[in-house]
């Protein structure tokens, strides 16, 4: 039996017509009218620093889907960054919410999918470093473990109630190509967390799948979204499930890393008959200041029809060579780098063009 909530939300009638979702259909994703989808776009992953004309400015470039998350429970640099709320509904802060709500109405007004994703340092592992080990575990009874999902039962119940709640809200939604359940969980470790991961992620679907019975999964395996490591990961058993994994600067700027990243990703989905997704695909403009990585990363990814997220929309920092297509100008403005949002932009049109009705 999955971990369940008290519903402070009334039940949607049974005459209720929802919005149609995607659909699973071997290694393809298709539409509710049968048509293929190619799912690419950007990630919105700075809390606050996207705004309802990114969503149309990232649509005109030939994104067909965006990636946003809702970040809890862990060290975001500001305190601000946490949705958690023992106080709220669902644990889930009351004004985080309704932001989160909006951008996705903001993603799928401008005619795009949203996949929504509840972000989580401490759920993930809480022992990235010595401030989030004390952050996540301040009482130090977990030792080695870290607290996390995993080593706090409890959490894990608190946090299927979290999906479950949003899941219950985000059904009747349109264009939610699908909930990323848990992003680049147990960074670090070893093969012997494989099957507490399994364990994990089958609890939260099912925790969704009370309230939802359509929307489609969206998860990756351990070592932080390790492509290599996805036949842990994989439900034989289940037809609703997109894999994932991530290519940053450590794999798209090392050609062979890339390379080896990409044939993981591959082979995976013709072993298994599986469709699979790049949530995270970018690298630091420091360190690619002529695009040569970035066009070759996307080349490739092209060629082998694996979708992606563009790492990231918009970041925090005012630093220029970080990540992201625009940065803060430390003044109130923003810079874009708009060599790299046209260079992107070609891909993304190319990625789409390859795809008929897309």
């Amino acid at each position: 039996m999955s971990p369940s909530v008290s519903p402070a939300l009334p039940p949607i009638p049974a005459d209720f017509e929802l919005p149609p979702r995607l659909k699973v259909d071997g290694p393809l994703i298709r539409k509710p009218n049968g048509s293929e989808f190619h799912p690419v776009g950007v990630s919105w992953g700075s809390w606050g620093k996207n705004f309802v004309g990114d969503a149309e400015a990232n649509q005109a470039i030939g994104c067909n889907l965006i990636r946003d998350l809702l970040r809890l429970w862990g060290l975001y640099g500001s305190a601000e960054i946490d949705a958690l709320d023992f106080n709220a509904y669902a644990f889930i802060s009351r004004s985080h919410l309704q932001k989160f709500i909006e951008e996705l109405q903001w993603i799928t007004g401008a005619g795009m999918w949203a996949g929504p994703a509840i972000d989580s340092n401490c759920a993930q592992s809480g022992t990235q470093n010595a401030d989030m080990r004390r952050h996540c575990d301040p009482y130090g009874v977990f030792g080695s473990a870290g607290r996390n999902i995993y080593s706090d039962r409890p959490m894990l119940k608190v946090f299927c109630g979290m999906w479950q709640s949003l899941a219950r809200i985000l059904r009747t939604m349109l264009r939610i190509a699908w909930y990323e359940i848990h992003p680049e969980p147990l960074p670090g470790r070893g093969p012997e967390w494989a099957p507490l991961l399994r364990d994990v992620q089958r609890q939260i679907i099912e925790a969704i799948r009370e309230v939802d019975k359509d929307t489609p999964i969206l998860l990756g395996a351990r070592n932080a979204y390790d492509a290599s490591l996805l036949d842990e990961v994989y439900m034989p058993d289940r037809n609703d499930v997109i894999y994932t994994g991530n290519v940053l600067s450590g794999r798209m700027t090392n050609p062979e890393k890339l390379a080896k990243a990409l044939d993981d990703m591959e082979r995976f989905r013709d072993r298994h008959g599986v469709p699979v997704w790049w949530n995270q695909y970018g690298r630091r403009t420091g360190q690619d200041r002529d695009l040569a990585h970035m066009r070759s990363a996307l080349t490739q990814t092209n060629a082998r029809r694996i979708g992606f997220a563009w790492w990231q929309n918009a970041q925090n920092s005012t630093d220029p060579d970080e990540y992201a297509l625009r940065y803060p100008d430390g003044e109130g403005g923003w810079i874009t780098k708009q060599n790299e949002v046209d260079c992107l932009t070609e891909f993304l049109q190319a990625a789409r063009h390859a795809t008929p009705a897309n």
